[in-house]
């Protein structure tokens, strides 16, 4: 996840093709009619390279994208659907699943594949399916979400300390202004429903906590 947050698909890939016996692990973007790679990592080489874009329809990530789910083959020969496909009696074996976007349309997939024929690995299959809702951006919005309330927790925590040792509104708000700034900074890269939920809520806690300074003010004031 690390490496596919810093756009190192090449690594990832790599880290990818252990998790299954296949030879080779890739990423690919599609594109209309277009089947576009992002990268291929060859395990009997031991590198990462791109490979050249083809008609969506030669590739059998053409299955992935029509059915919006994980196709496999084991043995491309014997396989009944592939018949006359023109990658039948190159690629035997074949493991991919969709990456989807908001939509729901599938804009990639991730696979691997073999020119030799192979079991199903269940381990590769959910790897490759756990390394696919990575890039599902409803995940990925819910995972940043769930990333911000421990910092929200702790602004929290910092306003009821204010509250409670402070004597002027200013001093207080401008205190707290100090602690909420890099939280605000923090999700400004975020989906804008995050940011903007955030600074509601930052905002929410800096009132409570002025009016809970405003009243010990008034409390503590001479008669």
């Amino acid at each position: 996840q690390f490496l596919l947050a810093r756009g190192q698909f090449d690594k990832a890939t790599e880290l990818l093709n252990d998790t299954g016996p296949y030879r080779f692990t890739a990423l690919y973007r599609i594109h209309g009619d277009t089947l576009r790679n992002l990268v291929v990592y060859d395990r009997e080489k031991g590198v990462a390279q791109r490979w050249d874009s083809i008609p969506l329809g030669e590739s059998y990530c053409d299955y992935v994208n029509r059915m919006r789910d994980a196709f496999i083959v084991k043995d491309a020969e014997w396989d009944p659907r592939l018949e006359g496909h023109s990658k039948r009696r190159v690629v035997h074996a074949y493991c991919g699943v969709p990456l989807t976007g908001m939509s729901g349309d599938v804009m990639g997939t991730v696979c691997h594949f073999d020119f030799a024929p192979l079991p199903l690995d269940e381990g590769a299959l959910q790897w490759l399916q756990a390394v696919a809702r990575m890039f599902d951006p409803r995940v990925q919005a819910e995972t940043l979400s769930r990333g911000v309330r421990p910092k929200m927790d702790a602004l929290e925590a910092v306003s009821y300390l204010l509250a409670e040792t402070s004597s002027d509104g200013d001093e207080a708000r401008a205190a707290f202004e100090d602690y909420a700034r890099p939280v605000r900074d923090s999700v400004s890269h975020l989906p804008p429903d995050i940011v903007e939920a955030t600074n509601l809520r930052i905002e929410e806690i800096l009132q409570r906590m002025t009016r809970a300074v405003l009243a010990r003010g008034t409390q503590h004031a001479p008669a």
